[in-house]
């Protein structure tokens, strides 16, 4: 059983190495989805403030320096309040701090979105008029570098592991299906379990090269670095590749051709995705849809890779989501035998 398990692996290196198209994505994907991709991302983390100064005194001045003694905004004064509404209309400013001619002060904010309008509002308020004691302690393990950028690379290293383990599997098990392959495994007694193990463990395998690709990168090129264990950041990514590649097995199970399966792949990562909080936060879903996260693998992995990556978590730290993902790729696995079965293996 081992041999053929081994003889399994060994075939599909073989023809992962014959296809150089597949090759050539393998080289391409985490230098575009890693090294490319982030530097389109919102990286934006100051709130920008524009002063206006009706007093016409130093007051305006002062202000603005009060503002921009705090990392987090960014602030300069404008000559009138007209200017200032053009550069809030033009999404050049957040908010508008308006000193009245009495030397009070008037905090405007951009209401396209409520709840960014109220923060923005507090924390000008809190800037301007700190209270004796403050209750927020920032911690540098939460806030990685100037920006977010390494928060959307986490993110991006969890696509790049979905779209190469996912699709490699489905694109290898659709075109030995089409090839009459799998009659061929069925007639020298190969089981099914056997097939789907060899195809988790390959491609397991070569999407944590892609990893350790992405990770590489990820380093040159924005100095992205784990704050956690390395190893805990791996193993939990191999909990989630488990899940994540018995999809693709699923999805070509359930399909007849290539095209099929392509399909099916960009419609499942397309929902999983928007649902799996990846770059939304579950605050802005309705309880309904909130709910369904609790069996998104895409969920589980991205919060727990954020807590490692950035925060500093090591794997017991985390241990509900990868307990989570062992459970959804262990089903998907048994369905996958069971289906493959079914169908005539």
């Amino acid at each position: 059983m081992m041999r053929a398990f081994f003889h399994m692996m060994f075939k599909d290196a073989l023809q992962l190495l014959r296809t150089p198209v597949l090759m050539g994505l393998l080289v391409l994907c985490p230098v575009v989805v890693v090294g490319l991709v982030p530097f389109g991302l919102e990286n934006k983390m100051a709130l920008t403030v524009s002063v206006v100064d009706e007093t016409h005194s130093e007051e305006g001045r002062e202000v603005t320096l009060r503002l921009n003694a705090n990392p987090q905004m960014t602030a300069f004064q404008s000559l009138s309040i007209a200017d200032a509404q053009t550069l809030m209309d033009n999404g050049k400013t957040d908010a508008i701090v308006l000193i009245s001619p009495d030397g009070e002060y008037q905090i405007l904010s951009d209401a396209s979105h409520a709840l960014l309008a109220q923060d923005a509002a507090y924390y000008i308020g809190r800037q301007l008029d700190p209270p004796a004691e403050n209750p927020i302690q920032l911690h540098q393990l939460f806030i990685s570098g100037t920006g977010n950028t390494h928060y959307y690379l986490t993110a991006m290293l969890v696509l790049l592991m979905a779209i190469v383990g996912c699709c490699l599997a489905g694109i290898s098990i659709i075109n030995e299906k089409t090839n009459r392959q799998l009659e061929y495994y069925r007639s020298v007694g190969m089981k099914p379990r056997l097939y789907v193990l060899s195809k988790l463990s390959f491609f397991v395998l070569v999407t944590l090269v892609e990893l350790a690709l992405g990770l590489i990168i990820g380093r040159l090129v924005f100095g992205y670095a784990i704050a956690g264990p390395v190893l805990d950041f791996v193993l939990l990514s191999a909990c989630f590749l488990f899940c994540i590649i018995n999809l693709g097995v699923l999805m070509a199970a359930l399909s007849k051709t290539l095209i099929q399966t392509i399909y099916s792949l960009i419609f499942a990562f397309f929902v999983l995705m928007l649902l799996g909080t990846m770059f939304a936060p579950v605050d802005n879903m309705t309880p309904f849809w909130a709910a369904t996260r609790f069996v998104n693998p895409f969920f589980w992995v991205s919060d727990a890779a954020w807590k490692i990556a950035l925060r500093g978590f090591s794997l017991a730290g985390v241990w509900v989501n990868v307990l989570a993902l062992i459970i959804e790729g262990g089903i998907l696995t048994w369905v996958n035998i069971r289906l493959l079965a079914k169908n005539g293996w």
